[in-house]
Order: C-alpha cells, then structure tokens, then sequence
C-alpha cells in the first residue's frame, strides 16, 4: 500500500475536505486580528486626538472635527466586526 504524502502533518485529502467545509477559513483569520489592531488603533488614536484638544495645543484638530472622524471610523469598525460575525455564523 502507498503511504500517502505529509503536508504539514494532514494528508492532500484531509486538507481539501478541510478547505471544502472552512472555505477561506485563513483569510476570516487575517481579517478578524487586522479588524481587532484597527479597532486598537481607533481607541488610542482618539484618545489622542482628546487630549490634544483638552490640552489647548495649538495645532490641535478642532474637537468636532476629531470626534467626527473618530465616529466614522468607528462605525466603519463596528460593520467590519457585524461582517465578521455574520461570515462566522454561516
């Protein structure tokens, strides 16, 4: 009998049923650690950007301004993770 090829420890046939029944299952994977480093990013970026303000600094955005781009990027963040959550139900 043939011994079958390794890759990685599963079988050609174990890896295309596995990719059959999970497809894109390493893309989900990216997608949900960048989604989490992005919404990371958002949390300190406006942190940031209130503290410039409530700190007087001249070059500081106006507070309205930063709170609108926060918002935006946070409601960005918020479809990315329902996106997510879907894409994990199915």
């Amino acid at each position: 009998m043939k011994e079958e090829e390794l890759f990685g420890g599963f079988t050609v046939k174990q890896r295309l049923r596995e990719e059959v029944e999970s497809p894109f299952r390493k893309v989900r994977c990216i997608l949900s650690v960048s989604s989490a480093s992005a919404g990371v990013a958002l949390y300190f970026s406006a942190l940031a950007a209130l503290k410039a303000n409530m700190g007087g600094f001249a070059d500081a955005p106006p507070l309205n301004e930063a709170l609108q781009t926060c918002a935006i990027s946070e409601s960005l963040f918020a479809v990315m993770i329902l996106f997510l959550l879907l894409i994990q139900a199915m």
